[in-house]
C-alpha cells in the first residue's frame, strides 16, 4: 500500500515502512498499518520540518536541490530541474526556500 511518498509492506504479521527507493525507512515493524500510516505523519514528515530542502551535487558541475518530502529533484514551473553551476548559488537558493516554510 501506498501511503504519501512511503510503501506500507505486510510482512509476517507485521507493517515496514519503506521509502520510494525500496530502503526500510524505520528500524521498527508495526501491527497495524493504520499505526503506519501514523509513524508517517507524525515522525517522518514531521521530522522533514525547516531541513525539507537539501542541496546536492548532481553532475560534473552541477548542483540541485532535493525535496526530502518526495525524494525528488527541485523542478521550476516549466517541469525543468533547476541547475545550479557554482555550489554558494545553490546553498543560498536552498537556504531561501528553507525560510518560506
Amino acid at each position: 500500500m501506498i501511503y504519501k511518498d512511503f510503501e506500507i509492506k505486510k510482512e509476517d504479521n507485521q507493517y515496514n515502512i519503506y521509502n520510494k527507493f525500496g530502503d526500510r525507512s524505520t528500524k521498527h515493524s508495526y501491527k497495524s498499518a493504520k499505526e503506519a500510516k501514523g509513524v508517517i505523519d507524525n515522525v517522518l514528515l514531521g521530522e522533514l520540518g525547516s531541513h525539507r530542502y537539501m542541496p546536492c551535487h548532481f553532475k560534473h558541475f552541477i548542483w540541485n536541490i532535493m525535496d526530502k518530502k518526495t525524494n525528488s529533484f527541485l523542478k521550476d514551473s516549466n517541469g525543468n530541474m533547476i541547475k545550479f553551476t557554482n555550489r554558494s548559488d545553490c546553498f543560498s537558493y536552498c537556504e531561501k526556500i528553507q525560510e518560506k516554510l
